[in-house]
């Protein structure tokens, strides 16, 4: 229902949104979705609005395994990639992840123009960024890890 100035509140259930990367590849910052308000009934309420979801904050690591290559056979290569983003508007400094070893995979390489990275024996990556600049007013400072893999099985 409208309150008395002739707005309302939306609540937008969880599972809706569960597994949305906002703030991320999708469109480099945000995403907006639009809503229509009903009436239990079904007749509308108000018309379509715009809903901008909360800008992302601090550093999000993402690794996206899409490949280039699909599927491969045990013994082949595949590449993905590990994406450092800093939404906040001063840079991180001391920044170091640390991904664990992934089941069905030998990882054989890692490359980035950002830090160094090293593949340590049991498999885990650790990655040293160092410094992470500031996000700028078109959007998040990132940086890239590709990651270069063997198929196990």
């Amino acid at each position: 229902m409208p309150d008395v100035e002739g707005l309302f509140t939306v609540d937008i259930p969880a599972e809706l949104t569960a597994g949305r990367t906002i703030g991320t590849a999708r469109n480099g910052y945000r995403e907006t979705w639009a809503v229509r308000a009903v009436a239990a009934d079904g007749t509308a309420v108000a018309g379509a609005g715009a809903v901008t979801f909360a800008q992302a904050a601090g550093v999000q690591v993402d690794h996206d395994f899409t490949s280039s290559v699909g599927w491969v056979k045990p013994g082949e290569e595949f590449p993905s990639r590990v994406i450092v983003s800093n939404f906040d508007a001063t840079p991180v400094s001391g920044l170091t992840v640390t991904i664990p070893a992934v089941d069905g995979r030998a990882v054989t390489e890692v490359r980035t123009a950002n830090g160094d990275a090293a593949i340590g024996t049991d498999g885990t990556l650790t990655w040293t960024l160092g410094e992470l600049p500031a996000a700028s007013e078109t959007g998040p400072a990132r940086a890239t890890l590709v990651v270069i893999s063997e198929a196990d099985t």
